[in-house]
């Protein structure tokens, strides 16, 4: 079930996910969901050296709602739009693939793809990118009016050098 980013991994050194993940009930089998609650409670408290309190969520039907997002398959799966090309890569902040859907050699719809704590950053790129050329240059240029954004300024130059 785990399909993790093999550029990460191996930016990281790792081989395999399995050398990196164990089931907690191979370590613990008297283990359940209510202790774990409460070891990872005890262990925030004493963390950040203060009691802890846990709220009831005020509102049902906000937590329906949520629940109905959360769990849709649109959330799970995302958005998935008919692709010509992906490109992908790994950048210092995070991984990248870029799902790209042509006409007429012009970047009709970008889809990104990243782990970067910073989503909005890729989003942003990708609306940016969405009608120009599909050549280096013109991507370049597309993203250049966001140069006090080092994430685009390294999904442009990027660009410009794959394409």
């Amino acid at each position: 079930y785990l399909n993790p980013d093999i550029l990460k991994l191996r930016s990281n050194s790792v081989s395999s996910v399995r050398s990196r993940v164990v089931n907690l009930k191979e370590i613990s089998p008297d283990l359940t969901v209510e202790s774990m609650q409460k070891l990872l409670i005890d262990a925030a408290e004493e963390a950040y050296g203060l009691d802890s309190y846990i709220h009831p969520y005020p509102d049902e039907e906000l937590l329906a709602r949520y629940y109905d997002l959360y769990s849709s398959d649109k959330w799970i799966y995302g958005h998935n739009t008919p692709s010509d090309l992906s490109l992908e890569t790994r950048f210092p902040w995070g991984s990248l693939r870029l799902d790209f859907s042509l006409k007429e050699n012009r970047i009709r719809e970008v889809t990104p793809w990243s782990d970067s704590l910073d989503p909005d950053s890729t989003e942003l790129a990708a609306r940016l990118l969405k009608g120009s050329v599909f050549t280096g240059k013109n991507m370049k240029d597309a993203l250049s009016s966001e140069q006090n954004n080092q994430i685009i300024c390294d999904i442009a130059e990027w660009l410009s050098e794959v394409i």
